[in-house]
């Protein structure tokens, strides 16, 4: 079963994506927080910030924000110190430093023209586009509507305890509610994919037939590994 710990590698994506959605948003009404370089910062542009930043850390743990709530009250329940100290950050009141950091980054990225190279702006289109992805998708197809079974959950844990021995020291309500998890993930990732299956029948994608994919993928893959072996060659000459 996957543990919550285990998914800490993945909030490196939380961060940045974080930051790249922390930029260039609109000004509102809302009293103003910050003020950095004559842009200002509002109670609005901090509530959208926030709520933002958990539902990414959730959606990168496999979890809901509603379910991510009670790591945050309470983050020791994470079962990780560094993923501990992270959730820590995620409580409101916490927030500001972090949020803060962000655009401090934001603004000197800005200043010193960091954006306006050809790779940065690359990265940032993709980094868009996944968001963009993921946002529509939870629209779409979210986890609300995703019920999981007492006995699914039940047949989920005693198989996991077939292969994993330890798990029967583990009482069952924990187990169960692992297991309602993982099993609600896997059911939203076949609702998506059968809605994402919509999509690419309702558009046409023409493909150029002058152009191998395939054979310029083998050739990169090949080319990346000549020098490694001249390098070896080299070494077994020299023995």
């Amino acid at each position: 079963m996957k543990s919550f710990s285990q998914s800490k590698k993945n909030v490196i994506l939380v961060l940045l994506l974080a930051l790249f959605l922390v930029c260039n948003k609109p000004s509102d009404k809302t009293p103003w927080i910050w003020q950095v370089e004559g842009k200002k910062y509002t109670v609005s542009d901090f509530e959208d910030a926030h709520e933002a930043f958990i539902f990414l850390m959730a959606q990168q743990l496999n979890r809901t924000p509603e379910q991510l709530k009670p790591f945050i009250e309470n983050p020791e329940l994470s079962g990780d110190p560094r993923l501990a100290k992270l959730l820590e950050g995620l409580k409101k009141e916490n927030f500001p430093e972090i949020y803060k950091r962000i655009l401090l980054i934001n603004h000197d990225a800005d200043k010193k023209g960091f954006l306006k190279d050809e790779k940065i702006k690359k990265r940032v289109q993709f980094l868009q586009q996944y968001f963009i992805t993921s946002l529509y998708l939870d629209e779409k197809v979210g986890i609300e509507g995703v019920n999981v079974a007492d006995s699914e959950a039940i047949n989920f844990v005693e198989a996991a305890r077939k292969n994993n021995p330890n798990l029967a020291a583990i009482p069952m309500d924990q187990l169960l509610e692992e297991a309602k998890s993982n099993i609600r993930f896997r059911k939203l990732g076949e609702k998506r994919e059968e809605y994402v299956s919509q999509i690419r029948d309702s558009y046409k994608i023409n493909t150029n037939e002058n152009f191998n994919l395939k054979e310029y993928l083998n050739k990169k893959s090949d080319s990346g590994a000549e020098p490694e072996k001249k390098e070896k060659a080299e070494n077994t000459a020299d023995k």
